[in-house]
């Protein structure tokens, strides 16, 4: 039996408090395509989320950083938007520069310890 050598590894940050993960990879690209669409429906429709879903997970950062991270406006003849606050933006640029940090140790250290993409 032959052993494939094209062996990769994943991995996914998640950040969490004693009541579970409340930020991930997921939640920034919800983020940016709020600063993209200016507002929260048409975000969470690129990413094929419902509406109360996306709501529902913006809710609990808040929630944990006690501040808000999008600030909406209410519909009307107008029409309403949300936008990602400075808090929104600096918690994206953190939770980026983190998931890029470790995606590079990592694959450091996997070519270190897997050389060549080999198990054994």
């Amino acid at each position: 039996m032959e052993m494939k050598n094209d062996i990769v590894f994943k991995l996914k940050l998640s950040l969490r408090d004693p009541d579970g993960s409340f930020m991930g990879i997921g939640l920034v690209s919800l983020l940016r395509a709020i600063e993209t669409e200016k507002s929260i429906r048409k975000a969470a429709g690129t990413m094929s989320l419902s509406y109360p879903k996306a709501l529902r997970i913006i809710r609990r950062l808040e929630e944990v950083l006690g501040t808000r991270v999008v600030e909406t406006t209410r519909g009307g003849a107008t029409g309403g938007g949300a936008l990602v606050t400075d808090a929104g933006r600096r918690i994206m640029v953190r939770f980026e520069a983190m998931n890029s940090a470790l995606h590079e140790e990592a694959s450091r250290l996997f070519s270190q310890i897997f050389p060549d993409g080999t198990l054994l």
